[in-house]
C-alpha cells in the first residue's frame, strides 16, 4: 500500500506537518497536477531495477547497458562489500519492501539492507540523481528505514542491543565534487532516541488534524526543495523573499523602481548574491507552475503564448548539400565523412551568394527549426499564438525569454 506519509517525504512532513493536506487539496482543486514520473525518475528506477538484478544474480554486470554500468558496478561492490561485514545468518534486503513502523499497514522499500544481532544493521540507500547532494548524516528518510528494519525484526525476535551498531550510507556515483559514498554511524539506541518519539509524535499529529489548517505551515531548504506546492504556497514564497539572513530592511530598494542604485546597501547585494541559488530555484519553480497551467489550459492573466527563439539551422540532406558544396568550395573544405555545418558554409561562400540564384539553391538545403511556445508577459511586442495549451504538447527545454 502506498505510504500517505512516504520516507522520501519525511524531511517535508516532520517539518511541515499541514503540507501532505495542502497538497492533496491543491490537487483536488486541479491547482497543481498529480506527480507524475520526470525523465529523472525514471531513469533513476531504471537504474534501481539493474542494480537489484545483479544483486539478486539475475544478470551479470556484463548486461547492463554502458551509460548505467559504472555507476551500478560500484553501488554493487558496496552493497556486497557490506553484505560480507554483516556476516553469515545476516537477514538481505533487496529492493524489499518494508512495513513502516509509524504506520504498519504501509511500507516503504529498502534499497539494501542488511541486519545480523551479532554485527549490526545496515542501510544503504542509490541516489541516482546528479543534482542535488544528499547528507546520509541524520537523514529521516534512511533512519525510517533502519528503524523499521529493526522493529520487523523484534517483532519476531529479541530486542536488539541499544549499542549494536548502525551504519546508514548513501551512494550518489553521478554527483561530481564529493565522495560518492556518505556513511552515518549511529548505534539501535540512539537512532530510536532520535527519531522515534518525533516520528511517531508528528505522525500522530498529521493524522488526527480534521484540517490541515490546524497544522503547521513552515518552510525549510531540504523540505520546500521536492514539495509540490513550492511554487504557489504562501510560507516558502514568503520564506524565500523575507527571511534570507543579512537582508534586513534592504529587500524594499529591490521593490521601489525609484530608489537609485547607489542606495542598495552593499549587505543587501551580497545578501542576495549568496542566496542566488534559492532565489533562482524558486524562479524555476514560478516558470514551471505557470507552465503547467498553460499547459491545463488554464492560461493566467498578464501572460501570452508566444514563439521563441528558431532552433539551429542545418542540412534538409547533407549528401545533397554536399554535391552542392563541391561546386564552389575546394575539395579539402568539404570533408566526405563530416560535413560543415550552414552557419560555417555561408561563410566560406560569401562571394558566391551575391549572385542571388546561388543563394537561392542554397537556401534550398537548409532548415531550421521553428522555436517552441515560449510563456511572455503581455507587453511583449511578438504576436500572441493561437492553440494554446495544444501547443505545450512537446514543449520541453524551450526558449522561454
Amino acid at each position: 500500500m502506498h505510504a500517505k506519509l512516504p520516507p522520501s517525504g519525511a524531511e517535508r512532513w516532520l517539518n511541515c506537518t499541514a503540507s501532505p493536506g495542502f497538497v492533496d487539496s491543491l490537487i483536488a482543486e486541479g491547482r497543481i497536477p498529480k506527480e507524475t514520473d520526470s525523465v529523472w525518475s525514471i531513469e533513476g528506477t531504471e537504474a534501481h531495477d539493474w542494480a537489484s538484478k545483479v544483486l539478486k544474480g539475475q544478470t551479470k554486470i556484463s548486461s547492463v547497458p554502458g551509460n548505467f554500468r559504472p555507476h551500478i558496478k560500484d553501488y554493487v561492490a558496496m552493497c556486497r562489500a557490506v553484505g560480507v561485514e554483516a556476516g553469515k545468518g545476516a537477514k538481505i534486503y533487496i529492493e524489499k519492501k518494508v512495513p513502516l513502523f509509524y504506520s504498519p499497514e504501509e511500507t516503504g522499500t529498502t534499497d539494501y539492507g542488511a541486519i545480523n544481532p551479532k554485527t549490526g544493521v545496515f542501510v544503504r540507500d542509490l541516489k541516482y540523481g546528479a543534482g542535488v547532494p544528499v547528507e546520509a548524516e541524520d537523514n529521516p528518510q534512511l533512519a525510517i528505514y533502519g528503524i523499521s528494519i529493526i522493529e520487523q525484526h523484534e517483532t519476531f525476535y529479541d530486542p536488539l542491543p541499544s549499542n549494536l551498531p548502525v551504519s546508514i550510507g548513501i551512494h550518489q556515483p553521478r554527483y561530481r565534487g564529493e565522495e560518492s559514498l556518505k556513511i552515518w554511524d549511529t548505534t539501535v539506541g540512539k537512532i530510536k532516541e532520535q527519531f522515534l518519539p518525533r516520528i511517531n509524535a508528528t505522525v500522530k499529529r498529521i493524522n488526527s488534524a480534521k484540517h490541515f489548517n490546524e497544522l503547521e505551515f513552515k518552510a525549510t531548504p531540504k523540505g520546500c526543495r521536492f514539495c509540490p506546492a513550492r511554487a504557489i504556497c504562501p510560507t516558502n514564497v514568503n520564506t524565500t523573499f523575507q527571511e534570507f539572513p543579512g537582508m534586513g530592511s534592504g529587500i524594499e530598494h529591490f521593490t521601489n523602481m525609484d530608489t537609485p542604485v547607489e542606495a542598495v546597501p552593499m549587505s543587501a547585494l551580497v545578501t542576495v548574491y549568496n542566496n542566488r541559488k534559492e532565489i533562482k530555484k524558486f524562479l524555476e519553480d514560478t516558470e514551471a507552475y505557470l507552465k503547467t497551467q498553460a499547459t491545463s489550459g488554464k492560461m493566467p492573466d498578464g501572460l501570452k503564448l508566444v514563439a521563441g527563439r528558431q532552433g539551429n539551422r542545418k542540412w534538409t540532406s547533407e549528401d545533397d548539400a554536399r554535391e552542392f558544396l563541391v561546386e564552389y568550395l575546394p575539395e579539402d573544405e568539404v570533408d566526405e565523412h563530416s560535413i560543415i555545418g550552414p552557419k560555417t558554409a555561408e561563410e566560406l561562400l560569401k562571394p558566391f551568394l551575391k549572385d542571388k540564384t546561388v543563394q537561392e539553391a542554397f537556401d534550398k538545403f537548409v532548415s531550421r527549426p521553428p522555436g517552441k511556445p515560449s510563456l511572455a508577459p503581455l507587453t511583449d511586442k511578438r504576436p500572441a499564438l493561437v492553440g494554446g495549451a495544444d501547443l505545450f504538447e512537446s514543449l520541453g527545454a524551450d526558449d522561454t525569454e
